[in-house]
Formats: structure tokens, sequence, C-alpha cells
């Protein structure tokens, strides 16, 4: 994750007025798979349900606690934001972006990458069940919204929903080992 330079100043002239912030964000990449990336996120700019809240006033920072430390590598980012959400705040959002340096993608690093996410949502679910139908639902509302600019790039458009069956598979495998640990522990309490 890279700011732009101007984030920290344009974060800074909102807050004598808002709450907290969204600070959109942009996939930056090469290679098929990361355009594929580079487009879906595309889609996800301005949509709430996809983004979070990630520059807060510090009293409300710690009047929400802070990032909820139970949710381990999965949800702890969206989690402050529903929680934000509910507190009915004053929020707005910046022009500029945080970058995101996608790095080698594959369709098999993906389906890991989720495996070890899969691991660890059951919990942001079980705090956020509205919020989270909606984020993992298998037709997104952005890709609806913004169908205009996945039509223009088809092989891409694929791609990425090829990526998102590569993320199903990986949830699945992980939850499903969770779901493994957990039944196993029961039986045998002492391994």
């Amino acid at each position: 994750m890279e700011l732009e330079p101007t984030v920290i100043a344009d974060c800074i002239a909102q807050m004598p007025v808002l709450d907290a912030l969204v600070i959109p964000e942009k996939s930056v990449g090469t290679g098929f798979w990361n355009q594929c990336i580079i487009l879906e996120r595309k889609c996800y700019v301005g949509d709430l349900d996809m983004e979070g809240y990630r520059f807060f006033k510090s009293s409300v920072f710690k009047q929400l606690k802070g990032f909820d430390e139970s949710l381990v590598a999965s949800g702890e980012d969206l989690d402050i934001s529903q929680r934000a959400r509910r507190m009915n705040l004053q929020v707005g959002r910046i022009s500029s972006f945080i970058i995101h340096h996608e790095g080698e993608r594959t369709p098999w690093g993906t389906v890991k990458k989720w495996r070890y996410y899969g691991k660890n949502m059951a919990r942001y679910y079980s705090k956020n069940p509205k919020e989270a139908a909606l984020q993992y639902l298998p037709i997104r509302r952005g890709w609806i919204r913004n169908w205009k600019i996945l039509i223009t790039d088809p092989v891409h458009t694929i791609g990425f929903m090829y990526l998102k069956v590569c993320n199903f598979i990986g949830v699945m495998w992980g939850q499903s080992e969770t779901l493994f640990v957990k039944n196993n522990e029961k039986i045998n309490p002492y391994k």
C-alpha cells in the first residue's frame, strides 16, 4: 500500500467538520491477472459495501475502541467501518487514493490467499451479518452499477470473475479446515 502524496493533507483538511473519511483505493500491477483486479477495483470506488473508512478523528477511534484484534487476517478494517456506520457519524471521502501494489497474481495464489482469509472469516460474518452478506454476494452491486466499464473489457471481466471463483474455492477450503479442526477438538479435547 502506498499513499498518494496528498492523502494526509486532504484528510486533515476535512477533519474539522467530519468524524471519518473513506480514502479510495486503486490497484496497480502488471500482467493479465493484475489487470483483472484493477478492473474489478474500479467498480468499487464509491461503493460503501466494499470501501471502508480509513481515517478517523482520534476521539472517534477511541470511542470505537480501535480495531477488533480478534478478527485475525479477515475483516478488521471492514468491521471498524461497520461499527462507525452504526454510530451515524459525519463522514466523507477524499479524492486522493491509496495505491495497492498487487504484486504477482495467479489463480492458485488467489486460492491460497483466500483459504487463509476463509479460516478467519466466520467471526467477522457473525459480528456483521447484514453487511457481510452484501460484501460476499456472488454478484456485487458495484459490478451491476458499473456494467458499462465491464462490457468494454470483456476479457479482463471474465478473468476477474474467474479469480472470484478462486476466492470462493479458497474461502470454502479455509472454512472447511476450520470446521474440521473445531469438530476434531470436540471429539478429542486432549489433542
